[in-house]
C-alpha cells in the first residue's frame, strides 16, 4: 500500500516542490534585490561558484548568491530523494 501511495504521489511532489522552490526563489529576488530579474531568476537554478561571489561588488547581490546557492543544496537533495524513492518503489513493484 505504501508502495502505491508513493508511486502515485511522487510526481505531486515534486511538481510541488518546484513549486514552492520557485516561489521561494521569486521573493528572495525582490525582497534583496528590490527588483524583478528574469534572466537571475532563471541562472539561479544553477549553483553560483565561489569566484563569481567573491568577484561581485554589489553587497545584496554576494547575499543573493550565498543564499541560492544554500536553497539550491536543500532543494536539489528534496529532488534527489523523492526520485530515488520513486525508482526504488517502481522497481519493486
Amino acid at each position: 500500500m505504501i508502495k502505491n501511495l508513493i508511486i502515485d504521489f511522487s510526481p505531486v511532489v515534486l511538481v510541488a516542490l518546484f513549486v514552492l522552490f520557485s516561489v521561494i526563489k521569486v521573493s528572495i529576488i525582490s525582497i534583496e534585490l528590490n527588483k524583478n530579474y528574469f534572466s537571475l531568476f532563471l541562472n539561479s537554478f544553477l549553483f553560483f561558484n565561489k569566484v563569481t561571489i567573491k568577484n561581485t561588488f554589489h553587497e545584496r547581490l554576494k547575499n543573493f548568491y550565498r543564499k541560492s546557492n544554500k536553497i539550491n543544496t536543500i532543494f536539489y537533495v528534496l529532488f534527489a530523494i523523492v526520485i530515488a524513492m520513486y525508482i526504488l518503489m517502481k522497481a519493486i513493484k
